[in-house]
């Protein structure tokens, strides 16, 4: 049945929620619900229907469609704040993203910060930016970074959170350190720098790193312990990045 006029003088009959009359709007009978509302001359010139609601809403929160009609709205457990349009969820729902490229976008700021409001307030993560890119990533796949220098030092340029470097062919002498600084921009000195050996063409045993960090900065430490044998070749190794 199609939603049908009530005739009879305006403001007479029963108001439903926030759509009081006004000498610019006529009553209008929604039979799928059984109430009145209100629209304007214009509405019904154009043809269109009436949205209904329930009797009450909470402030701030998203209207969800009620069926299919497109005529009926319904209450729902997301508020928009008025001033900072802060996002809240109520009950024990979550945020699913879907399509094609499954991304979540937040802001430019350096630091990233997810809390839990219960039990504890203090459980917050914080994620912060991974370098000059104003975005961050977790892992950062296994980019290949070749250093330049084959004497006591050389040098390299990464810029994700992990890296496979290949040094040149070296020859570090027994007992002596060969120094690759590698430059990575937003890295610090309160960062944490996991370095493993990968392997190379280098067939000399006893080789120990060392990779401290400063700002921007990661200098690997190439110790070669053995008691004789100079190194001979290339050395492969990983580093890993986790930003404190």
């Amino acid at each position: 049945m199609p939603d049908v006029l009530i005739p009879g003088a305006l403001g007479r009959l029963p108001a439903y929620g926030s759509n009081a009359p006004t000498t610019a709007r006529i009553p209008m009978f929604l039979p799928s619900t059984g109430r009145i509302s209100y629209v304007t001359p214009d509405q019904i010139a154009s043809g269109a229907s009436a949205v209904d609601g329930p009797v009450s809403a909470t402030d701030n929160a998203i209207a969800r469609f009620d069926g299919v009609t497109g005529r009926i709205i319904q209450n729902s457990a997301v508020t928009v704040a008025d001033t900072t349009g802060a996002i809240a969820i109520t009950g024990t729902g979550g945020v699913t993203i879907t399509g094609t490229t499954n991304q979540f976008v937040l802001g430019t700021t350096n630091t990233t910060t997810i809390s839990a409001a219960a039990p504890a307030a203090s459980r917050v993560l914080s994620i912060r930016d991974a370098g000059a890119s104003g975005s961050f990533v977790v892992g950062g796949g296994n980019a290949a970074v070749t250093l330049t220098g084959t004497g006591a030092t050389s040098t390299g340029t990464m810029t994700t959170l992990s890296a496979r470097v290949t040094t040149a062919a070296l020859t570090t002498a027994a007992g002596a350190t060969h120094v690759a600084t590698i430059t990575y921009t937003g890295v610090a000195a309160s960062d944490m720098v996991f370095a493993t050996l990968a392997g190379g063409t280098n067939t000399t045993e006893s080789i120990i790193l060392k990779a401290p960090c400063t700002t921007n900065t990661i200098t690997v430490s190439i110790t070669n312990a053995a008691a004789a044998t100079a190194v001979n070749g290339t050395i492969i190794f990983n580093l890993l990045v986790v930003k404190l």
